[in-house]
């Protein structure tokens, strides 16, 4: 009677070997979808241009060139604690999710810092 009575019906396409679900799971499964279609979160990243998302090789050929120049910048003092700087290194930068072109950009970015000052240097803008 009160399925009859119901607004709206719900049916979930369940594995036939396993065709039931406790009340508990209902309550999650629709919790979840109505969460998804009402998610108006903004994607975590803009994109600008059709750069691709930056692929494992290019993070790791970046990662590899920043750890060499820190190397050669005395960064990492303690020896003791490179393990844990160096994790914490990568996991920062997979965590960023850049693309091919930010990469790129932060490739540019160490090689400025290796070559040091250049024409117009000490100009600030604004």
């Amino acid at each position: 009677d009160y399925i009859a009575m119901a607004g709206t019906k719900i049916t979930i396409p369940l594995n036939p070997a396993f065709m039931s679900l406790n009340l508990a799971q209902c309550v999650l499964l629709i919790g979840y979808e109505w969460y998804q279609a009402n998610d108006s979160t903004p994607e975590n990243q803009i994109r600008v241009g059709k750069s691709r998302p930056a692929n494992r090789e290019e993070y790791q050929n970046f990662y590899d060139r920043l750890e060499k120049e820190l190397d050669v910048a005395g960064f990492f003092v303690a020896e003791a604690m490179r393990p844990t700087m160096t994790h914490n290194l990568q996991a920062a930068l997979q965590r960023a999710e850049m693309t091919e072109q930010e990469l790129r950009t932060w490739h540019g970015v160490i090689s400025a810092l290796i070559d040091g000052p250049k024409r117009g240097a000490g100009k600030k803008n604004g």
